[in-house]
This record gives structure tokens, C-alpha cells and sequence, in this order.
């Protein structure tokens, strides 16, 4: 074959061609990288826009694979493009390895490239690292002076990543009074969508309805059949999570006739028809379910074609659909996944096995799990088995089990190393199940435990400690509760004004509320009321000391009747003559077969000619007793006596 010129075949090197001969770009970049042009990377660049262009981004995974010493000497010429090919494959590693290498060499976000800035900020947002990505865009809106990137778009990318977190924003807690005095004035449906989905995580549904409405009117005349149906299929979200299932049904069915089956779109909105549906975990073919909303599909799409948070509930539902249909879970990089990985090996059917069985297993199960340790899955085998505890009412184990968990930061020693999230809810669980169990003590030890904690803890989770001071407040300790909301006080950042007049409702009741609650009371004669038999309202400890006294004497009378009639039984046994007799040694023969075996006149009569009917019979028929007989002399027939008869 002859070799072509290399000024001819790079004449040929038109990526961006009118004719989209992306394929035959791509041929040619092959050919000048074999012939051994002098730009390498920049034909390697090119090679891989040809295929980015053509949706290939497999192939262009598996080309820069290939041209690894390539890539290890021009890779800087083509960071964009590599970075592209990582984030549509999702390819985590390979991502935050060339990341990391480019940034090393950049000082500061200003000298970074705009586009590698922009992917940087798509790939955050997809893994869940919203609070990366809103401070990228926040910056690319900063630095957009000269209008590089459209500030619409870029304001809409600002808004993505607080639909899945919205207390990234600095003024969260006024997110909703800024909504609604721009949804007058905003003209793109997109920022609009986008303020529907923040409203709704913020729970303000109301104002979230007439922003889709708003955004829906203001996409109809653009003409994008598929953004006006992921417009109707928030509103139907919308419309179930607030309890209007007709409404939402009446959205969903056009939707999903006129949508293309197997689309990602498609997928969601029938998952979301069949969630309508009460499952039971002992009449639901699951296996059929699982084939309606089309599970295998759903797992080839993953985070290429849904978000972090889309594709996090999917999978939470997926897996529990896979538990109840008693197929085998496999143990992923989620906890939930873990933890029902575990609950699976533990428990044989977890439709069938009784409750009681499973809370035993797994309640020892968890206790060796956190001994080893409360890093991974503990937490979710804590939950678990503290649900199914409660479920049968052995409260005693379920706060042993998240007190052995909290020991482990110090809880015992009163002394916490560390308190992030998890133990913010195992603590939650506890105030609950002393509540339940009536422990007033352990729950003012618990609050006293917790107000050791630094300040940053309490600044973190404010909503937390509002229901830690609202707790030692309904125990009346009042003075602790005032203390943790005046420390919560002193940083409005991450308080909501809801959560404010919880706190101020508090902190403004000064003693001279105190002393009118006494100015109300004093005047009640108690002396009269005792005297006209009206009883006082019992504190919670004499009625239970009551109830212990009641029990006592309960327990007593059982006993009392239990040796009455074990006495009278004993009394009753002795009057009778028990007979003992040896055990038949036939006993183990059939029936038939035993000497005292007698045969009814039906079973005679039953008998064939020549046929034994007894064993006595048997043995007047063995021809062999009675030669033995004759010959021993035993056997000689006696003469007839001769009786008197008529002569």
C-alpha cells in the first residue's frame, strides 16, 4: 500500500465539517498518528473530538488507553477532551487522577480554563458533590465580565446543585421570599423548573405549583416536547407527594403513552404510576414487578443518564424490591446496600421468618458489629435492627444497642471525640425510646452529655438542638434548654425563621412569666378541694410504684393458687392403687404373630382350606412334636373308660 502525503492527509483533517465526516476524521487522524506526524497531540486531540462528536465515547476511552506513552508525553494538549470522555463514562478514578494532575500546575481557579471548569462542575453535581459544584458556578458567574458563557445558563447551573442540597446558598433560610419576587420578572422556564424542585426540597409545595405553572406557560411556545414533559412529570411528583393521587394519575397516563419506552424519562414517570400500588410482601409477584418497571434497563442507564440523587432513590427502591423477592443483594459501595447484603445472609425469607426471629438474629449481629467498629455499615444495621426491636416492643435491647454504638465516641466517659451525623441520630432514636420507656433520668443525662460538645457542633445542626432543647424543657429543665438555644442564638446563618421563633419562643419567656403562672394559681383553696374528695393528680412514679405494689400481690396469689393445686392433685393420685405390671416381652412382635393372639369367629371362617388360623393350631399340625412325643413315651393314648351304658 502506498503511504499518502502527509500535507494531503492532514488537508483532510476537518473536524468541524458541514458534512459531519466525523467518521472519515477520524480514519485520517489514525493514519498521520501510525505514519508518525510531527503533531502528535494535536491530531490525538482531534482524533478524539472526531469521536466525541460521534457519541463514541467508549472507543475514546479505549484509544487513550491504547496510546498510553502517547498520552504520557502530549497529555496536556488534550486535558478538555480527556476530562469530556471520563465524565460521560463516568469513570471516577480516571477523572480525579487527570484533575488532580492539571490543577497541581494551576495556582488558582482565575488560570483555569473555562470549559475544563465547567466539566469539573457537571462531574461534582452527577457524584453528589453539590457543594464543589455550586462554588465553581458561583465563581464562573463572578468571572463572566465579558459574557463568555450566557449568565441564564449559568444562572440555572447555580440552581442544580441546590435542588439536592438547598442550604449550600448563603441565604437559604430567604430562598423563598427571593422565588417569589423574581417569578414576576424571570423569563426562563429552566431557572423556573429549576426553583420548583428547590421549593419542593424547602417543603413549600404551594409556591412550588405556580413556579412549574409559570415555567410550563413559558415553555409551550418554545416548542421542546421533551421539557415540557419533564415539566408534567415534576407537576405529578408534586401532585402525589401532597396526597392528590387522582390528579397525579391523570398526568402520568398521557405521559407515559406518548413517551418513548425504554427513555430515561419514560422510566421514572412508570416507576412512579406503579408506586400508586399497595404492595404486600406475601401476594406481590415481585419477579413481575420487577420486569414492568424494567429493572435491567434502569441499571444500564445509571448515573450516565440520571443524577446523584435520582439514581440514589432508584436504587434504594430496586434493592428492596430485590429483598422482598428473596433474590440475593449484592454488597455495593452504599450502606443501604450493605446492610440488606447482611440482613439477606442472616434471615432465610424475609417475607416468611417471624419478626421475633429476626430481631434476635440480627440484634447479636449488630452488637459484634459495632464492637468491631462503627465505620461502614453499622449504622445501617443499627436502624434496621432497632426497627424491628421496636416493632416488638423490646425497648430494653434497642437502647442497649445505641448506647453500645455512642460508646464508642466517649459517651460513656462523658467525654464525645467525635459526633457527626450518625450519632446525631442514633441520638434522636434514643430520646425516643427513653420517651417510650418512660426514662426521664437517662434522657437529662443525655442532654447534659451532649451540651459538653464545642461550639462548631452546635452551629452545624441547629435543627437538632432545638429538639435537644425542647427535650430538657419537657423534662423541666429549663435552665439547660435556654442554654443550648442562647448558644444556637448568637449564629443565625443556618437558622430558618421558622426555627427562630421556636428559639425565641423560649428565650423571651423571662420570670416575670413565671410569676404570673403563680399569681394565677394562688388563690385556690387545695384544703377545700381535698375535702370535697376530689383526688390530686398522681406524679408518674406513685403511679408506678402503684402498679409494681399491684403486680407483687398478683404474683403472690398465682403462687398460692399454683401449690393449691398441686396439693389437691397429689391428694387425689394417693387414693389410687397404681399397678405394676411387666412389660409384655412380645410387645415388639405384630399382633399375629403373639401367643395370646385369639382369632375372631369372622377371621376363622376367613381362613382358606389348609391355611393356620391360631398358633396353637400350628403347632397341632407340626408332624415333628408329636413323633418326639411318641417316642419319649409320653405320648401313648390313654384307653377310654368305659362308661355305663345301656346293655
Amino acid at each position: 500500500m502506498v503511504q499518502k502525503n502527509l500535507t494531503e492527509l492532514l488537508s483532510q483533517l476537518n473536524v468541524q465539517s458541514n458534512n459531519s465526516e466525523h467518521v472519515d476524521a477520524a480514519k485520517t487522524c489514525k493514519e498521520l498518528i501510525d505514519n508518525g506526524c510531527s503533531k502528535e497531540g494535536e491530531v490525538f486531540r482531534q482524533w478524539l473530538v472526531a469521536l466525541i462528536k460521534q457519541d463514541k465515547y467508549q472507543a475514546a476511552f479505549d484509544l487513550i488507553k491504547h496510546y498510553k506513552d502517547l498520552d504520557n508525553r502530549h497529555g496536556s494538549e488534550f486535558v478538555l477532551e480527556k476530562l469530556y470522555v471520563y465524565y460521560k463514562l463516568n469513570s471516577v478514578h480516571e477523572f480525579e487522577q487527570v484533575y488532580k494532575t492539571y490543577s497541581e500546575h494551576v495556582t488558582n481557579k482565575n488560570q483555569m480554563e473555562r470549559g475544563i471548569l465547567h466539566i469539573r462542575a457537571q462531574f461534582c453535581y452527577k457524584n453528589g458533590i453539590n457543594k464543589e459544584a455550586h462554588e465553581i458556578y458561583e465563581h464562573l458567574s463572578e468571572s463572566n465580565k465579558d459574557e463568555a458563557d450566557d449568565n441564564s445558563e449559568l444562572l440555572c447551573n447555580i440552581l442544580v446543585p441546590l435542588t439536592a442540597d438547598p442550604k449550600l446558598s448563603e441565604t437559604w433560610a430567604n430562598l423563598k421570599h427571593e422565588i417569589t419576587d423574581m417569578l414576576s420578572s424571570e423569563k426562563s422556564y429552566d431557572v423556573l423548573f429549576n426553583y420548583s424542585i428547590i421549593l419542593v426540597a424547602l417543603k413549600e409545595y404551594e409556591l412550588a405549583f405556580k413556579v412549574l405553572d409559570k415555567a410550563h406557560e413559558l415553555a409551550v411556545p418554545e416548542g421542546y416536547q421533551n421539557d415540557l414533559d419533564t415539566i408534567e412529570l415534576q407537576k405529578s411528583y408534586l401532585l402525589q407527594i401532597t396526597g392528590q393521587t387522582v390528579q397525579s394519575k391523570e398526568i402520568l397516563k398521557p405521559l407515559l403513552d406518548r413517551l418513548v419506552p425504554g427513555s430515561p424519562l419514560q422510566l421514572i414517570a412508570n416507576s412512579n404510576y406503579h408506586a400508586f400500588v399497595d404492595y404486600s410482601k406475601f401476594t406481590t409477584n415481585f419477579d413481575l414487578l420487577l420486569r414492568q418497571i424494567n429493572q435491567e434497563r434502569f441499571y444500564s442507564y445509571h448515573l450516565q443518564k440520571y443524577t446523584h440523587e435520582q439514581w440514589k432513590l432508584i436504587n434504594n427502591n430496586l434493592l428492596f424490591l430485590n429483598l422482598f423477592n428473596n433474590n440475593q443483594i449484592n454488597r455495593k459501595e452504599t450502606i443501604l446496600a450493605k446492610t440488606l447484603h447482611n440482613y439477606k445472609n442472616l434471615i432465610d425469607n424475609v417475607a416468611i421468618e417471624p419478626y421475633k426471629t429476626q430481631a434476635k438474629k440480627l440484634y447479636h449481629f449488630t452488637m459484634q458489629s459495632i464492637d468491631s467498629g462503627i465505620n461502614g455499615s453499622a449504622i445501617g444495621n443499627l436502624l434496621l435492627t432497632v426497627q424491628l426491636l421496636v416493632v416488638e416492643k423490646q425497648y430494653d435491647n434497642a437502647i442497649r444497642i445505641c448506647e453500645n454504638f455512642l460508646s464508642k465516641s466517649g459517651y460513656a466517659e462523658k467525654s464525645p471525640k467525635l459526633f457527626d451525623q450518625n450519632h446525631l441520630v442514633v441520638c434522636t432514636i434514643l430520646f425516643q425510646l427513653y420517651r417510650m420507656s418512660s426514662r426521664i433520668g437517662n434522657i437529662n443525662r443525655l442532654v447534659a452529655i451532649l451540651e459538653m460538645l464545642p461550639e462548631e457542633y452546635i452551629n452545624d445542626n441547629s435543627s437538632f438542638w432545638i429538639y435537644v432543647a425542647y427535650e430538657a424543657l419537657a423534662n423541666g429543665n429549663i435552665e439547660k434548654s435556654r442554654e443550648i438555644l442562647q448558644r444556637l442564638s448568637t449564629d443565625q446563618t443556618n437558622i430558618t425563621p421558622e426555627q427562630n421563633e421556636l428559639i425565641n419562643a423560649v428565650l423571651s419567656s423571662s420570670e416575670s412569666a413565671f410569676d404570673e403562672a403563680v399569681r394565677l394559681v394562688e388563690d385556690i383553696d387545695v384544703e377545700q378541694i381535698r375535702s370535697a374528695g376530689i383526688r390530686p393528680i398522681a406524679p408518674k412514679s406513685a403511679e408506678k410504684s402503684a402498679t409494681s405494689i399491684l403486680r407483687a400481690q398478683k404474683k403472690k396469689l398465682d403462687i398460692k393458687k399454683k401449690k393449691k393445686r398441686t396439693a389437691r392433685a397429689n391428694k387425689f393420685l394417693a387414693k389410687r392403687e397404681v399397678v405394676k405390671k411387666n412389660p409384655d416381652p412380645e410387645r415388639w412382635l405384630p399382633l399375629k404373630d403373639r401367643s395370646s393372639y385369639r382369632v375372631n369367629k369372622k377371621q376363622a371362617g376367613k381362613t382358606t382350606q389348609g391355611g393356620a388360623s391360631s398358633k396353637k393350631i400350628e403347632q397341632a399340625l407340626d408332624i415333628t412334636k408329636k413323633n418326639t412325643a411318641s417316642k419319649s413315651g409320653k405320648g401313648k393314648a390313654k384307653p377310654k373308660k368305659k362308661g355305663k351304658g345301656r346293655k
